[in-house]
């Protein structure tokens, strides 16, 4: 299964795999198709969800049910206005393989950077919470 970061899109376009690709420059790995590799290794994998389709609509849904519970605060709040605007929202699989923690995700740092400064938007990373830039709003279990 793997484990799995998001970016929830508020406005601007959509991105595309093009513009993925261009986000990930500067790093050691390539997009190829729509997983970001270096050479045989593979470090994750993009998948673009959009509004109106069954996919999108049932995560945004397990999403909106995931902070019910959550005690009211400005980052709960700040996290149901992006699930309500939420235009498009790019899925990470991170693959971790034989590297380290530290290691993987520093390939798919600028992702994250340069996403943040076309598209508004806050990050989602499976058992830490959302994220608004490097800071964490609203931890999830």
């Amino acid at each position: 299964m793997g484990y799995y970061m998001r970016y929830f899109v508020e406005s601007g376009p959509t991105p595309r795999m093009e513009d993925i690709s261009a986000m990930c420059e500067g790093t050691e790995a390539r997009l190829d198709g729509e997983t970001l590799k270096d050479g045989e290794e593979a470090y994750a994998i993009f998948e673009i969800l959009e509004a109106g389709t069954d996919v999108f609509e049932e995560e945004i849904g397990e999403f909106h049910e995931f902070i019910e519970d959550s005690r009211w605060s400005l980052g709960k709040r700040r996290v149901e206005k992006c699930l309500k605007n939420c235009t498009c929202f790019v899925a990470v699989q991170v693959l971790f393989g034989t590297r380290g923690t530290d290691a993987t995700l520093a390939v798919i740092e600028p992702f994250w950077e340069r996403m943040g400064a076309r598209n508004p938007g806050l990050i989602q990373a499976d058992g830490e919470g959302f994220y608004s830039g490097r800071k964490l709003i609203l931890a999830l279990e």
